[in-house]
């Protein structure tokens, strides 16, 4: 909603909004651990329960598994359990390193990591996506080399020219 609330209050053009990407929370355990069943939101709970550590980013898909976490009626009981990365600090580099034994964050920032396996994405039952956009500032409205430029760049991270690199880093167009 970062973009709504940047058009609503008049930091970008209403009608420049364009949706460029979607990434998926994904779930990482250290390399050659056990996999953790991902088939479903309960088997996602047992996971999560069965897990002694575990970390999620700071950003907006940790907020939405604080709230999932919350609706399970397990967020004191997660507390203790709960490793928070330092700011600057990806989820993988705390699950390679055996910190937390179970880590979510959004699939392209944990894809090719070392030393981490990622189990999969989010079950679709409570799966969380991210939309990335982009929009026009009104501030370059009267400049037409800016505005086209700006436009161009939002052009081309919308094309299907840069699909297979958006997926080889587990990011989707649709």
């Amino acid at each position: 909603d970062a973009i709504d609330r940047l058009i609503a209050s008049l930091h970008l053009q209403s009608n420049s909004r364009q949706d460029w990407v979607r990434s998926p929370v994904a779930v990482a355990v250290p390399a050659g651990a056990l996999h953790p069943d991902l088939a479903n939101e309960a088997a996602l709970k047992a996971a999560v329960l069965a897990s002694p550590t575990l970390s999620y980013s700071t950003g907006p898909s940790g907020a939405y598994l604080e709230q999932l976490f919350a609706r399970w009626g397990l967020a004191e009981a997660l507390k203790n359990r709960l490793v928070v990365p330092p700011p600057g600090t990806p989820v993988a580099s705390l699950v390679a390193s055996g910190q937390a034994a179970l880590g979510f964050q959004q699939l392209s920032e944990l894809i090719g990591f070392e030393g981490i396996d990622v189990v999969g994405t989010l079950p679709e039952d409570v799966a969380f996506i991210t939309t990335f956009s982009g929009g026009i500032p009104p501030a370059i409205a009267d400049d037409a080399h800016r505005l086209m430029a700006v436009q161009a760049f939002l052009d081309y991270l919308a094309s299907a020219g840069v699909h297979d690199l958006k997926q080889k880093h587990g990011m989707y167009w649709n």
